[in-house]
């Protein structure tokens, strides 16, 4: 089981490459997958796909290495799944029919400080102006 959590552009080709964690199982390179969709609904199958995974690539940081195939805890690019794929999907192996997809993150970005920067800073440089007299 794969989440993806995003798509990445690739260089020149105008293809997009799925980015995701193997959970478990293993990915290989021609392997039939099954996307599940964020609307993926158990009974009535809507948001299914299938497809096969072209290429499967490890990803390093900016670097991506092409690799036969993957193990669980491993980051990796799926190439070949970008049709069914908007933004995030859960990726099974295509005989999994029970499976259920992994929800989607909310990413939700709030502030850390209670004051802003610069009141913090006019106070450190009061009280070290303080301490110099």
């Amino acid at each position: 089981m794969i989440f993806v959590s995003k798509m990445v552009p690739m260089s020149g080709s105008g293809r997009f490459v799925a980015f995701g964690r193997i959970f478990s199982g293993t990915l290989r390179q021609g392997h039939k997958l099954r996307i599940l969709g964020p609307d993926f609904n158990l009974n009535t199958n809507k948001d299914a796909n299938n497809s096969t995974a072209q290429s499967v690539m490890i990803m390093m940081g900016k670097k991506m290495e092409s690799v036969a195939e993957c193990g669980p805890g491993n980051v990796v690019g799926i190439i070949g799944i970008d049709k069914f794929v908007n933004k995030s999907c859960t990726v099974t192996d295509e005989s999994n029919k029970d499976a259920h997809p992994i929800k989607n993150m909310k990413h939700s970005v709030s502030a850390e400080c209670d004051y802003t920067p610069n009141v913090a800073l006019y106070i450190v440089f009061t009280d070290l102006e303080w301490c110099s007299w």
